[in-house]
C-alpha cells in the first residue's frame, strides 16, 4: 500500500463474469431505458362488490364473536350475525362508493 508517483497510474483489476445468454437474464439485468421513472405507488382498484363483501365478512365475524362472548346462544348469534352481515353488504354495495367530484 505504498504511495505511487503522480505520473504512474495503477492498473485496475476488474472482475469478469460469465456472459449471460438467457433472454430472461438479459431482461432482468438490462440497462435502464428512458421510461424508468420512480414507481408511483397507489392503492389497487378493488371492485365495490368485493369491498362490500369484505366489510360484511368482517362485521359478521365481529358481531358473531361478540354475541357469543356475552352469552347469546350460538344459533341465535349466527342468525342475527348473518342478517346483519347481509344488511351491511347491501348498504356498502349501494351507498359505499365515493365518486370524485360529488359531494
Amino acid at each position: 500500500m505504498g504511495l505511487e508517483p503522480a505520473g504512474k497510474a495503477r492498473a485496475r483489476r476488474t472482475v469478469q463474469f460469465a456472459k449471460l445468454s438467457s433472454t430472461a437474464a438479459q431482461l432482468l439485468f438490462a440497462a435502464p431505458t428512458k421510461y424508468d421513472w420512480p414507481m408511483h405507488l397507489r392503492v389497487p382498484s378493488i371492485d365495490q362488490g368485493v369491498q362490500a363483501f369484505l366489510w360484511a365478512a368482517l362485521f359478521f365475524v365481529f358481531l358473531w364473536l361478540g354475541m357469543l362472548a356475552v352469552g347469546v346462544s350460538s344459533a341465535t348469534a349466527l342468525i342475527f350475525s348473518l342478517l346483519a352481515g347481509a344488511a351491511i353488504f347491501l348498504f356498502v354495495r349501494v351507498r359505499g362508493e365515493s365518486r370524485p367530484g360529488s359531494s
